[in-house]
C-alpha cells in the first residue's frame, strides 16, 4: 500500500486480501490515520491511497458473491463417532473444493446512522482459492415440504448452515470467523444452488478440520439445532438474531434468512444423516 503523494509504503497485506480492504473507492484505515485508496494494479499488487485531511463520515464495505465447487470427494471412513444409524439416507461427505470470489461492489455506510449512503460498482476480476470443506446433501424432499409449509427453503438453508459453523468450534479445534465460512445466498440471485449444508475452510489448502466435521456431522447437527431451538428471539419476518441463525461475518447480511426453515430443516437431516 503506496501513498500517492509521497511514494511511501505505508502498510502491505496479504494478496488474498486486497479485494477486500484496498479496493478503489475504500477508506482504509492503518495506525489512526484514514486513507482513501484511489487505485488498485491487480498486476503489479500495488494499492495507492490518499490521506484524508478531515475525519470521514462513512465507513466502507464490499459486497461479493462467492461460488463454492466440489473438485474432489473423499472416502468416508466412519468413526464411532460416525457409525451407521439405522435408516440412515444421506451421508456426511468432505473433499477438495475451489471457492470463487467475485467482489462487484462497496457500500459507503454512515458512521453515525449505519445506513448505507450510497452503493459503487466495481469491476475487478475473481479471485479463485483451493481448499477443503464438509457437507451434507439436502434431499429434494426436504425441499418440497419446507416450501409446502410456506417457509423459504433458500434462508433455511442459509440459517442452518451459519448454525452449523457456529457450534463447529465446540467439537472442533478451529475458530468460527476467522477459519470457517459458509454458502451465503444473495437476495437478488438467480442462479440455482446445490441444496447442501456446506463449511469450508477460508484458508488455502484447508485447515485439516473437515474430514473430522464430516464424521462429526450427527452430533453437529445435533447442536446446531439446540442453539436455534433455545434462542428466545423472536421476530415477525422470522429472521433470527446472531445469537442463532444470523453471522456477523455473513457476506450477504443475512438478508435471505428464515430461522423456521432453517430449524425444520435440521430436524429433518438429524432423522437422516449418518
Amino acid at each position: 500500500v503506496i501513498s500517492k503523494h509521497t511514494n511511501e509504503v505505508i502498510d502491505s497485506i496479504d494478496e488474498a486480501r486486497a479485494f477486500f480492504e484496498v479496493y478503489p473507492g475504500a477508506i482504509y484505515l492503518q495506525q489512526g490515520r484514514s486513507f482513501l485508496v484511489t487505485y488498485l494494479d491487480v498486476h503489479e499488487l500495488v494499492a495507492y491511497v490518499q490521506p484524508l485531511t478531515q475525519k470521514p463520515t462513512y465507513y466502507t464495505s464490499q459486497a461479493d458473491h462467492r461460488e463454492v465447487t466440489v473438485t474432489h470427494v473423499f472416502p468416508n471412513v466412519h468413526s464411532p463417532a460416525n457409525a451407521r444409524v439405522k435408516g440412515a439416507l444421506v451421508a456426511a461427505k468432505h473433499g477438495r473444493v475451489i471457492v470463487t470470489t467475485s467482489v462487484f461492489s462497496y457500500h459507503k455506510i454512515s458512521i453515525k446512522t449505519g445506513y448505507v449512503l450510497d452503493t459503487v460498482r466495481l469491476h475487478l476480476p475473481p479471485i479463485q482459492v483451493q481448499t477443503r470443506a464438509f457437507w451434507v446433501d439436502v434431499p429434494p424432499y426436504v425441499q418440497m415440504e419446507v416450501t409446502r409449509k410456506g417457509l423459504d427453503f433458500k434462508g433455511g438453508i442459509h440459517g442452518a448452515a451459519h448454525a452449523l459453523a457456529a457450534v463447529t468450534p465446540l467439537r472442533l479445534l478451529c475458530d468460527h470467523h476467522s477459519d470457517l465460512a459458509t454458502e451465503c445466498p444473495n437476495i437478488k440471485e438467480n442462479a440455482r444452488r446445490p441444496s447442501r449444508l456446506l463449511i469450508y475452510e477460508r484458508h488455502k489448502g484447508g485447515l485439516g478440520v473437515s474430514a473430522m466435521g464430516s464424521a462429526l456431522m450427527p452430533q453437529l447437527l445435533l447442536l446446531a439445532h439446540k442453539t436455534i431451538s433455545s434462542c428466545p428471539c423472536a421476530c415477525p419476518h422470522r429472521l433470527g438474531c446472531p445469537q442463532c441463525v444470523q453471522s456477523s461475518c455473513c457476506p450477504e447480511y443475512n438478508e435471505v434468512m428464515d430461522k423456521e426453515a432453517a430449524l425444520m430443516i435440521l430436524e429433518k437431516m438429524i432423522e437422516i444423516t449418518q
